[in-house]
């Protein structure tokens, strides 16, 4: 059966991308209000309870739903390419995650580039966790993210491990971002299909978010393929065969499965880099199941 949202959804994408500004020409603060004020007309669904709120001195909203479980968090950290996105700007996504997964989700509102350069997201990131930390088992927490918020995730992971803070539950990482370094197969084979991720909006994210440095490109913390990913903890790991970025994941897959760590991953067929961010489409949807069943397997009892 025809999918008329993903239809619909495709073509919105791909008027977008050719609209899409020169490099270096991106109006980030613009941007960013845009993508709040797309969401204006969003309705919470049923039992859903916002609450802002400041962890660590960053910035973070609450999603609470009546009957989720008070002594487990699921710790979201949005995409946008490290220069975008927000908890606002994915109400969406966090809302469908607090109703879908029986879990409360806090979103973390990370100091973006480029106004702040790597690593301070990823320490941004840290000092909520190590908040969250005072409050919840870390068997209770999960981390979850996309795109570059994958790659936060992962990141952070890393981090904890090497400082030896204690690690969540499991990490799911949704079309990551896991290195900076070099272009892949897949921007090519992929690069018309893709109406999200460019060859040239990742050049761009090398120069505004590690400051044109390639060298940071190669360290952990900014490309997690790189890292020692031995004893972390389990990882959802999922992307599109239609996506620039599927690389990065296949990459990452097979690095995790050689290091012993237990990682399921899943190829969603032709699905734009966008698609689990959005609710209405049977293929997100999906893959809300699946978040789910992962994180009820993981998440200590």
């Amino acid at each position: 059966m025809c999918d008329v949202a993903k239809i619909i959804v495709n073509l919105a994408l791909k008027k977008a991308k050719k609209q899409q500004r020169p490099t270096g020409e991106v109006n980030y603060p613009a941007l960013r209000q845009t993508e709040i004020d797309r969401q204006a007309n969003f309705k919470l669904p049923e039992g859903i309870i916002l609450k802002e709120k400041s962890l660590a001195n960053v910035a973070c909203l609450e999603a609470r739903k009546e009957g989720n479980k008070e002594d487990s968090l699921l710790i979201y950290i949005h995409g946008g390419g490290f220069t975008a996105g927000s908890s606002k700007a994915r109400l969406p996504f966090i809302t469908a995650l607090a109703t879908t997964c029986h879990l409360n989700v806090l979103s973390i509102d990370y100091s973006l580039s480029p106004e702040a350069i790597y690593p301070q997201a990823l320490n941004d990131c840290q000092k909520v966790y190590e908040e969250i930390l005072k409050k919840f088992d870390s068997r209770r927490i999960a981390l979850i993210g996309e795109s570059a918020g994958g790659n936060l995730v992962l990141a952070l992971a890393l981090k904890l491990k090497d400082e030896k803070i204690a690690l969540p539950s499991c990490l799911i990482a949704l079309s990551p971002v896991t290195q900076l370094d070099y272009l892949t197969e897949s921007y090519t084979k992929n690069a018309k299909h893709d109406y999200v991720v460019s060859k040239e909006m990742s050049e761009e994210v090398l120069k505004v978010y590690l400051g044109g440095d390639r060298v940071k490109a190669k360290e952990a913390y900014a490309s997690p393929l790189y890292g020692d990913l031995k004893g972390l903890p389990p990882i959802f790991l999922n992307a599109s065969d239609q996506e620039v970025l599927e690389d990065d994941s296949r990459l990452f897959y097979q690095k995790a499965v050689a290091s012993g760590v237990e990682v399921q991953f899943s190829l969603a067929h032709h699905e734009q880099h966008i698609y689990s961010l959005i609710p209405v489409l049977k293929s997100a949807q999906k893959l809300y199941k699946n978040i789910d069943k992962f994180l009820e397997s993981k998440i200590s009892h």
